[in-house]
């Protein structure tokens, strides 16, 4: 099954083919040009015998490889899915040790560090913002094969209109089912509107029985789709079943930061609320049952849990709920020291946590842990730290 990728709004290209699943038919192929190599080169045989003996064990090798590869994909088993502002990783204007540079790249001992850090991870599935376009994301998504973690799977959502340096991406283990950029997405604030800055990106992923079978080559499409998402113009509510088995859906989000352009906005929080709330609607138009859907909302959020009189706290409000509707359930997490902070703000000098995971009441009972990860090179890899919730998948 290839992936099916809808555009809404329209998307810029996304780069190069991506391979299935992790390297278990590389492995087989390997182990059977090896296995005939080895007894070709054994004395006294005839030349048929390596070709029927190397047969046997490539043929063996590939039964094993995939009743492996279907064990990992069994129902009753964990999936690991991390959040992660990576801090720009792309061309900016950055402070270096020679001075100011503009249109400059993330510097390689931050990226060696970012490195560190998401192999240490070693999520199912990564959740990305500050990501630069397709060529940054399979810069990161090569050198961490090279260094033993393949992301086989991969997109990142860009669009004329959105920001044009910081875009959220997924990397994932697992194959999409569906991947759909929701480009058209309106804020409302202010006597004004604007589209939502870096959009949502919907990502559903196989989970259960029906992972194995849909590992398979897939192209993220380069074009642009009809607006609409996946099932939000086919008048059906979504459940997030397959013909086979279970999607779990992921929603990446990267809300509005502080600054702002607007004086009656001071650090643009009803302008973020308001994306949080453009966020919520079409959330609920996908899924009109949460309760019967499997879905995290998760990325930087630019703002924490506030009091609910504080206007600061609105976006997570409006994530978790809508009048008496239950949407996501926001997953506490801390580090190993008990912190609760995800982000360092230079500009105050002041720890906070932006960055969140919320599942929706359907998914809610499969969380076995969070953490916010804080082990070496994080300090160095980003001003912000990995949010982490182990879910078990039945």
């Amino acid at each position: 099954m290839s992936t099916d990728e809808k555009n809404v709004g329209g998307v810029a290209p996304l780069g190069p083919a991506l391979v299935a699943g992790p390297n278990r038919a590389v492995g087989a192929q390997a182990c059977c040009a090896l296995g005939g190599e080895r007894f070709a080169a054994r004395k006294g045989r005839s030349k048929s015998a390596p070709l029927h003996t190397g047969l046997f064990w490539c043929l063996f090798v590939f039964f094993v490889a995939n009743a492996l590869a279907s064990v990992g994909a069994a129902p009753g088993g964990t999936l690991t899915v991390a959040t992660y502002n990576v801090e720009n990783y792309n061309s900016a204007s950055r402070q270096t040790e020679a001075g100011y540079r503009p249109d400059y790249p993330k510097p390689e001992a931050q990226k060696t560090a970012l490195r560190t850090v998401i192999r240490r991870l070693d999520a199912d599935v990564l959740a990305l913002q500050e990501m630069g376009g397709p060529p940054y994301l399979e810069e990161l998504r090569r050198d961490l094969r090279a260094e033993g973690l393949d992301y086989p799977f991969g997109t990142v959502l860009e669009a004329d209109g959105l920001d044009p340096e910081r875009h959220v991406a997924v990397l994932s283990k697992r194959p999409f089912t569906s991947v759909t950029r929701h480009t058209d997405l309106v804020a409302k604030f202010s006597g004004t509107q604007e589209r939502v800055k870096r959009g949502l990106l919907e990502v559903r992923i196989a989970i259960g029985s029906t992972a194995s079978a849909l590992s398979t080559p897939s192209t993220l499409s380069t074009s642009s789709g009809q607006a609409g998402s996946r099932r939000a113009n086919s008048g059906q509510a979504d459940t997030g079943q397959t013909a086979g088995g279970v999607e779990l859906t992921l929603f990446v989000i990267h809300l509005k930061s502080r600054l702002t352009e607007r004086a009656e906005d001071p650090e643009s929080a009803a302008q973020r609320a308001a994306e949080a709330e453009a966020v919520r609607d079409r959330v609920l138009k996908i899924f009109p049952d949460p309760a019967a859907a499997k879905f995290l909302i998760l990325g930087d959020a630019n703002a924490g849990r506030a009091a609910r009189a504080d206007r600061a706290g609105r976006p997570l409000r409006a994530l978790e709920a809508r009048g008496n509707t239950t949407i996501a359930e926001w997953l506490p997490a801390a580090d190993s020291r008990g912190e609760v902070w995800s982000y360092f703000y230079a500009t105050t000098d002041t720890y906070e946590r932006v960055d969140h995971i919320l599942a929706s009441p359907a998914l809610r009972p499969a969380v076995v842990a969070t953490r916010i990860e804080d082990g070496p090179g994080v300090k160095e890899a980003s001003d912000h730290r990995p949010v982490v919730v182990t879910l078990r998948m039945e």
